[in-house]
């Protein structure tokens, strides 16, 4: 008696197969290869056949299916023949980043302990690419980012940002560095000065670190509010006559003006409407494959 065939449920692959498994560590269930059934890091018998192995009826499988199965193997040969990219360079790279804020008690002030907000963090990111880093209010993302800038002082670790641990960095080198890395704050309202307008927002980095002056300086403001997709002639107006996402939209505007390498977005968009966010979010990936932003 011939032995029933089946198509592996697994969807990157469209081999065909005689062994039905009904649990796996990955939590898949139908027919699979004995390749995928081994990368899934089950364990066989003696004899070959899966321990998970049991008699089912012979199973059909669905065209749809069947043809995304064979529409993602095709892909992924066609990436593998593909010739391979050299991988980006670094950007930025972190290690043990730890920051802690102590906790003082008493008239003399006495340190009792420490809130630990940021505790031996590392990764790495190349350039061009986008890392989001996820975890429930409070845990530690913003004042993470802050520390990631130099908006704080890390307790401990190093960051390397271009080879550089900006760390260590104190007074003038820190201050040339800054421009390289920017960033665009949660809050839309409470992160625009209410007493400057749009324009000279949008310019004080200039005036800070002295890129542009007069009519150069201003040429450039408009230039950043039609990249943000508002009109260059709201540059005179102040933050309370827009709306929260035209106000995010001044705050990446403010956040581009020194042409920055880097930027971390602090949650730009969880203060904005629903209908509002997926335009903030589109903004920020057009930008990023424009100026080549990480």
């Amino acid at each position: 008696m011939t032995e029933p065939r089946y198509l592996c449920s697994v969807p990157s692959c469209a081999a065909e197969t005689s062994w039905l498994a009904s649990e796996l560590r990955q939590s898949l269930k139908g027919p699979i290869c004995e390749e995928c059934y081994q990368d899934a890091g089950a364990e066989t018998r003696a004899d070959g056949r899966p321990l998970a192995w049991r008699d089912l009826p012979p199973y059909i499988p669905d065209p749809v299916t069947t043809e995304l199965a064979v529409q993602r193997a095709q892909a992924m040969e066609a990436a593998a023949e593909a010739p391979q990219r050299a991988p980006a360079e670094t950007l930025l790279e972190v290690e043990g980043l730890t920051m802690h804020f102590p906790i003082y008690k008493g008239i003399i002030r006495r340190q009792v302990g420490v809130i630990k907000a940021v505790d031996r963090i590392d990764f790495d990111i190349r350039k061009g690419e986008t890392l989001g880093l996820v975890g429930e209010s409070g845990c530690g993302k913003s004042i993470f980012g802050r520390t990631i800038l130099r908006l704080y002082d890390a307790t401990a670790g190093r960051i390397m940002f271009g080879g550089q641990d900006i760390a260590q960095l104190r007074g003038e080198p820190l201050r040339r560095m800054r421009p390289r890395m920017q960033m665009i704050f949660q809050d839309p309202h409470a992160s625009l000065n209410p007493r400057m307008t749009v324009g000279s927002i949008i310019s004080e980095p200039m005036d800070e670190h002295r890129t542009a002056t007069g009519k150069a300086k201003q040429e450039r403001v408009r230039e950043l509010l039609d990249a943000v997709g508002m009109n260059p002639r709201f540059a005179n107006r102040y933050p309370h006559e827009f709306s929260g996402g035209q106000r995010q939209r001044i705050g990446i505007a403010r956040a581009l003006a020194l042409e920055p390498e880097f930027i971390v977005c602090d949650e730009p968009i969880a203060a904005l409407d629903v209908s509002i966010q997926a335009q903030v979010v589109n903004l920020l990936e057009d930008l990023q494959d424009k100026l080549g932003l990480t």
